[in-house]
């Protein structure tokens, strides 16, 4: 009985040794089904378990626990610092210099009529723009206050209504520097030109009716626009600002001549008005003879006109109002140094700009020109 006894138990041992009943494995080892014993641990997931295992980032720290050195400035700033505080108090002083305003004149003379518009101000450094007045006879001994700094002073022309745009800013003065009180005399830009408008050289033919109310010269500097009507053209004067200035005529050539709209002194031949001057203004003219010969399917109908630079100018003139009428022409055309017309088909004078045919350029011109248009 002995003998038996020592048998189970040694096949006790060896059971439990290798994990049968419960498949206890021992520290380190675990039970594998597919291979009916204990394996040794790994950290190596198995064929069937995810292998994907995605980390949470690393947590963000509460704004209490930023550090104050984020939120300040860097160690090289020199400038001034404004920190606010719960329940605390600001204050502000504000530096700003009285200005007095001196005499007004125009040009160096007094001239109280011609007092109008507005006077600006422009900081040198900051380069901020605005109004400081509205200028009158009335503003000498008025006052205003400035902040410290170096100034350009700028006049406006006066708007014919308020809300129209701000005229083009001519200088008055540059470089002032305001440092205390002081008085600043003003001394508007403008200038008196005069002169006569002539053409080819000679007096500028008599107009009547309605030709001689439709013809002007026209001054043009930006956002300034002058007239001087036809009946001004023997001896003109007008006060203007200071800048460069196209001329431009519109209206009649001769009495009984159709509309003309031309340039007459621009780009390299425009006016530049520094100083009270002369102007005289002449306008060269010639006369072109041609024919619109048409190629192709007969016309009965369109416009043969000439424009300087389409589609931004009015058209100059109409050479034939009716193809389909006649194909001849002769027209007189400004033609001074410089200019060059677009010769351009219409079917109907309003559809100028949109719709057009341009079909050659003259730019040549001499006293007896000659040209013939080809439409095809």
């Amino acid at each position: 009985m002995v003998r038996y006894g020592l048998v189970i138990g040694v096949l006790f041992l060896l059971l439990v040794a290798c994990g049968g009943g419960g498949h206890r494995c021992p520290e380190g080892y675990h039970w594998d089904d597919t291979t009916g014993q204990c394996e040794i641990d790994t950290n190596i997931p198995d064929e069937g378990e995810d292998r994907d295992i995605v980390k949470d980032d690393d947590p963000i720290p509460d704004e209490e626990s930023i550090e104050e050195d984020t939120i300040l400035p860097d160690d090289d700033y020199t400038g001034p610092c404004l920190f606010a505080q719960t329940d605390g108090t600001v204050t502000f002083d504000v530096v700003l210099h009285t200005v007095t305003f001196g005499p007004i004149t125009v040009g160096g003379v007094s001239n109280d009529g011609l007092v109008t518009g507005e006077l600006w101000a422009q900081d040198e450094t900051t380069k901020s723009e605005f109004k400081v007045a509205t200028l009158s006879p009335t503003l000498t001994g008025k006052t205003v206050h400035l902040a410290p700094g170096t100034y350009s002073f700028f006049y406006r022309g006066p708007k014919a209504h308020p809300d129209d745009p701000d005229h083009t800013a001519v200088v008055m003065a540059q470089h002032v520097a305001v440092a205390g009180t002081m008085t600043l005399p003003l001394d508007l830009p403008l200038v008196t030109v005069s002169g006569s408008v002539t053409k080819n050289g000679a007096a500028f033919p008599s107009l009547t009716g309605d030709a001689a109310a439709q013809t002007k010269i026209i001054l043009q500097s930006g956002s300034y626009s002058f007239e001087i009507p036809y009946s001004d053209f023997a001896n003109f004067s007008i006060s203007i600002p200071k800048g460069t200035y196209t001329v431009t005529f519109v209206g009649h050539l001769s009495d009984g001549a159709p509309a003309f709209y031309g340039k007459v002194l621009f780009g390299n031949t425009a006016l530049a008005v520094d100083s009270a001057t002369s102007i005289p203004i002449d306008i060269t003219t010639i006369t072109l003879n041609g024919t619109a010969s048409v190629e192709g399917v007969p016309l009965s109908s369109g416009i043969l006109a000439i424009v300087k630079d389409p589609p931004l100018e009015p058209i100059s003139a109409v050479l034939i109002g009716n193809i389909g009428a006649t194909q001849n022409y002769a027209a007189e055309i400004i033609a001074n140094e410089g200019i060059t017309y677009t010769v351009v088909y219409l079917a109907n004078l309003s559809d100028y700009p949109y719709s057009m045919i341009r079909l050659t350029q003259w730019s040549e011109f001499s006293a007896a020109t000659t040209g013939s248009v080809v439409l095809d």
